[in-house]
């Protein structure tokens, strides 16, 4: 796979010789903060300038804090956006309506009081088809379910490290498997086991270049156990994606394929399309791992959906991502987020963390000053009920000059927050005319 950058380091295009077909280079096209625009499919020029044989097309329009405002598809390379959406995201970034042309078959997502995604659209599950998704104390997915027959789609166990180490699988609404995982400390899956087994049915083997650099698998195939008959090399790209397996004579197994923002395609060796994966491959965008019966990638500390093109939870370290959405998808096309919190180096966005840092310690002390300021009006008082009045005090008349005290400390209080909050937006748009992220 080869790749072309702006001067920004932008990705602009990205050419993938090894389809006979020429169907799946991409063009990459950015607004004025590097965020992206469009993204073209088909076969690029010899110059990698545009696309010769458009083969599908997505275009997005970013809210200024990165919600998708629109979003088009053409899903045939005709020219035509055959679909349209529209979304509209509350002062907290949380979706509140979403719109379709010509048809409207997505539902709008709900949310939690702590931002978690309860209600998940599935499109791919029909018309205005949803899962229902439970989270515990810590925010952590631990079900979901579908909501158009009730059926348990999948349910999750953590442990105290908030690792997964158990999945509930589920067919038609049964439990099919218990699955275990077993990590290091580093928090790669060295092994799964199904139910009481103790022995294992897969086995991975990572490389020291990432932490997702995955480099094996053994998988136990024989329908009486026991035996890791089935060894598939991973083969990935610049940003981790899993792009083919090769077994051990080399020869291509299955190849996969992502949109910008990670919805996968599975392939034959030929690029011939499959459904689904003849070899159960789970590690796939960003070498993360994909639950097909939910559609959703698992980040370690959140679930990203790929259809939404966001995380499915707030960030856990908050805004020290460098972001004021929490749900955005920071990596992009140029990086990985093999954790879910990846922080944004960009000197845009120190300086919103500095802005940030900043406007949380003024409040602070806002704050503080508010409450010294009534611990004062109620010391006055006390003193004066003592026989000892301050200055504007009489004895026997002490609580008259109570309402003037605690106006003051209001209004001073008022006079502080109005500065801040007049002087927050214009820091703001300073650090606007930074250079940010790149895709």
């Amino acid at each position: 796979v080869k790749y072309g950058y702006d001067r920004a380091s932008n990705r602009t295009w990205r050419e993938n010789p090894s389809d006979p077909n020429r169907e799946h280079d991409w063009l990459y096209h950015y607004d004025g903060l590097n965020r992206l625009q469009t993204a073209q499919r088909g076969e690029l020029n010899g110059s990698h300038t545009a696309i010769e044989t458009l083969d599908a097309a997505q275009c997005w329009k970013l809210d200024p804090t990165g919600n998708w405002s629109e979003f088009r598809q053409d899903e045939n390379g005709n020219g035509t956006w055959d679909f349209n959406q529209t979304r509209t995201a509350n002062a907290v970034n949380e979706i509140t309506d979403i719109s379709n042309t010509p048809s409207n078959i997505w539902a709008t997502p709900a949310y939690d009081k702590n931002g978690n995604t309860t209600t998940n659209p599935r499109p791919d599950l029909g018309t205005n088809a949803t899962m229902t998704a439970t989270f515990d104390a810590w925010n952590r997915m631990t079900k979901l379910v579908d909501d158009a027959n009730s059926n348990v789609l999948l349910e999750n166990q953590y442990d105290g490290r908030s690792f997964r180490v158990a999945a509930k699988e589920y067919t038609s609404g049964a439990l099919a498997a218990t699955r275990e995982y077993y990590f290091t400390d580093s928090w790669q899956c060295l092994e799964e086991h199904v139910d009481t087994s103790n022995t294992p049915r897969r086995q991975y083997v990572w490389g020291m270049r990432y932490i997702d650099d995955l480099i094996a698998r053994d998988r136990d195939i024989s329908p009486s156990g026991g035996l890791l008959g089935e060894r598939l090399y991973y083969l990935a790209d610049a940003n981790w994606n899993t792009t083919a397996v090769v077994s051990d004579s080399g020869s291509v197994q299955e190849r996969y394929e992502y949109d910008p923002y990670g919805n996968l395609s599975y392939f034959a060796p030929d690029f011939t399309p499959r459904t689904s994966s003849n070899y159960s491959v789970h590690y796939t965008y960003t070498s993360r791992e994909w639950a097909p019966d939910v559609g959703l990638y698992y980040f370690r500390n959140r679930w990203y959906d790929p259809q939404l093109g966001r995380f499915s939870s707030r960030d856990p370290i908050g805004f020290e991502g460098g972001t004021f959405n929490l749900y955005e998808n920071l990596f992009g096309l140029s990086y990985t987020d093999s954790s879910g919190l990846r922080i944004d180096q960009s000197p845009r966005a120190r300086c919103y963390r500095r802005a940030a840092a900043t406007r949380d310690r003024l409040l602070r002390l806002i704050h503080e000053d508010l409450a010294y300021n009534l611990y004062l009006c109620a010391h006055e008082y006390y003193e004066c009920t003592q026989g000892r009045p301050y200055e504007g005090y009489e004895c026997g008349k002490c609580s008259e000059p109570i309402p003037g005290c605690i106006l003051q400390a209001y209004r001073i209080y008022q006079f502080d927050m109005g500065r801040l909050r007049a002087g927050f937006p214009r820091v703001l748009r300073e650090c606007d005319r930074l250079p940010g992220r790149v895709q």
